[in-house]
């Protein structure tokens, strides 16, 4: 499935860049800009790509979907593909960021999952700016054996209690433990964890998730967005709050080196009671490239969608999904990086 995800997108990004060149191209150049999560794309995967179509790939990856929001925001980013999260896809969208689709030119896009394509309609109405890369989870990754030693054989890993009770998460401090740096993923787990919803706009509501994680974030060994997936697989850490990519992504390495660290993965049962997983689509964009950097940085895969981008400074106001957790985002960073 994963591999087929990512020939598709292949193709997809292929079809976008024939149909409208730009700038490079028309000097001869066949360069196409990408801006990806780190570990989504096999390195492999790229060199196929120029061995296929001809086309150079200049491949940068950022770790935070503020990161690329912030890039994105300044304008002339030289961008032509970038992977945001879903609702973070919706923002840049009512800001103006992306160019539509030409689906005449996308004869791929037959080969999407319908029932994923249509959840994705939610940040993008009609699917007009993106074409679903992954779809994934937030939930916990955990060392089957170290898990077993903290809690007994017969515990099981299947409820935020083990994150956000400060006595629970205690246990796990010294086999380690990174959570994901993303107000945008964290805050909604701990209103779920709350019995709130973990879409809520109210301040007061907002204010008792951060009041949560800053009770745990003694607790935490780092707030990262990549590097728990090789901690992960390494034995390095216990326990990670992550994306579901990424920790099949530690339970394949930690298998592939025989190294006797078996992973597995929870999506907490609070979720499940409210039907509300949270869960994460990612999309790739088309913009005129005006690079000031051909650093080339690439690793292996993860999980997100696809769109094309305009080229102007947007201007519009940000209507995301909910503004509110976005004032909070700079108190739950702060919660979340520095001690």
């Amino acid at each position: 499935m994963r591999r087929a995800l990512f020939l598709v997108a292949s193709l997809v990004v292929a079809a976008s860049f024939a149909a409208a060149p730009s700038a490079a191209q028309q000097k001869g150049q066949q360069v196409l800009n990408v801006y990806n999560w780190s570990d989504y794309i096999d390195p492999a995967v790229l060199e196929a790509f120029t061995n296929s179509t001809g086309i150079k790939i200049r491949y940068d990856t950022f770790d935070t979907n503020d990161m690329l929001e912030a890039k994105l925001l300044a304008g002339r980013s030289g961008y032509d593909v970038v992977a945001p999260t879903g609702y973070f896809l919706e923002r840049q969208i009512k800001a103006k960021i992306f160019r539509p689709l030409d689906k005449s030119k996308l004869p791929n896009l037959v080969h999407l999952w319908p029932e994923v394509t249509q959840r994705l309609a939610k940040y993008d109405s009609g699917n007009v700016h993106a074409v679903n890369y992954m779809w994934g989870t937030t939930g916990i990754g955990y060392n089957v054996a170290k898990a077993r030693e903290v809690l007994g054989g017969d515990a099981k890993i299947d409820s935020w209690d083990v994150v956000f009770k400060p006595e629970n998460l205690a246990r796990f401090k010294d086999c380690g433990i990174h959570m994901l740096d993303s107000a945008d993923d964290i805050l909604p787990a701990a209103l779920r964890y709350l019995g709130l919803d973990p879409n809520s706009t109210s301040e007061p509501e907002l204010k008792k998730a951060a009041d949560l994680v800053t009770s745990i974030r003694p607790l935490v060994r780092k707030f990262h967005s990549s590097e728990y997936l090789n901690a992960l697989a390494t034995g390095e850490i216990c326990l990670a709050v992550g994306f579901s990519g990424d920790v099949k992504q530690a339970q394949k390495r930690a298998a592939e080196a025989k190294n006797g660290v078996q992973i597995a993965y929870s999506i907490p049962k609070e979720a499940h009671s409210s039907g509300s997983t949270i869960s994460r689509s990612r999309a790739t964009q088309r913009m005129s490239p005006r690079r000031t950097s051909s650093s080339t940085s690439c690793r292996r895969p993860r999980s997100q969608p696809a769109t094309r981008i305009s080229s102007p400074t947007p201007t519009a106001t940000l209507g995301a999904r909910n503004s509110s957790i976005r004032t909070y985002s700079k108190t739950a960073r702060s919660i979340l990086i520095r001690r």
